[in-house]
């Protein structure tokens, strides 16, 4: 594999990482949850996720 498809690969998988980090951040998972999850440090997750606004999980027996 060239410098430039392992280039590409790599900020495909930034892009999937940073997607899935605010995926995860919006359904309420903490920054460090996903930092575990994404195996980086919580302050890239924080970095990643910076101007993202926090969702919040619901309670099942809550109502809205």
């Amino acid at each position: 594999m060239n410098d430039q498809n392992k280039q590409t690969l790599e900020r495909i998988e930034n892009l999937l990482k940073h997607t899935l980090a605010v995926q995860l951040y919006q359904s309420g998972v903490t920054q460090q949850a996903i930092a575990q999850h994404l195996k980086m440090a919580t302050a890239k997750a924080n970095e990643l996720l910076k101007g993202v606004e926090r969702g919040y999980r619901q309670n099942k027996n809550s109502k809205p």
